[in-house]
């Protein structure tokens, strides 16, 4: 094996720096905001919608067990949030069309043998 020499290693060594500042600069060209926006304003919704809705059928058809419960459990997760926005408190201590409970009994007054005049 031929060892290059250290004249030919930084030669190499600048060509890549060179081909490495180049494709930096290609890459913050299309990183910058004006060209995201651009391509934000470009994408047809509808083909995009199109393209969603047949990769999913596809996928539900090929798996719809898994699509059930996946289905099961995104229900669940809404059925129970929906639950707990309903069931928390307000400030003045009940919450909506319930009666507050007391959970801790209080101590009753003892009954005095003395009477006030």
């Amino acid at each position: 094996m031929i060892m290059a020499s250290s004249h030919e290693l930084q030669r190499r060594a600048d060509q890549a720096r060179e081909r490495l500042s180049e494709r930096l600069g290609e890459l913050s060209d299309q990183l910058s905001p004006a060209a995201v926006v651009g391509d934000l304003l470009s994408i047809d919704y509808d083909q995009a919608r199109q393209d969603v809705t047949q990769f999913v059928s596809k996928h539900v058809r090929g798996n719809p067990l898994a699509f059930a419960l996946i289905a099961a459990g995104v229900g669940w997760l809404l059925i129970s949030e929906a639950g707990t926005r309903l069931a928390k408190p307000r400030p003045g201590g009940a919450t909506p069309g319930r009666k507050r409970r007391h959970t801790r009994a209080r101590p009753r007054k003892a009954a005095s043998s003395r009477r006030r005049p």
